[in-house]
């Protein structure tokens, strides 16, 4: 199944709470970061249809909001 995400603030909601998972998940690991990350755009992109956007650009997209969530979410 594939969600369809028509608003921003819908997607940054769930990645927000996928890197939250990932870090609980995680949390006994030191150095897990970048298989973190991985399962995070994975877990998204295969679920999530970013409108407008060609599947191809999406896992690029996504990782660049993993970061930007792991930033203000996880490193604030």
């Amino acid at each position: 199944m594939t969600l369809s995400i028509d608003k921003l603030s819908d997607f940054w909601a769930i990645i927000t709470q996928a890197v939250e998972l990932a870090e609980t998940l995680w949390s006994a690991y030191q150095g897990a970061g970048a298989d973190k990350k991985a399962w995070v755009v994975e877990l998204i992109n295969s679920k999530v249809d970013v409108p407008y956007i060609p599947e191809v650009i999406e896992g690029e997209f996504i990782g660049l909001l993993v970061d930007l969530a792991v930033d203000l979410v996880i490193n604030k």
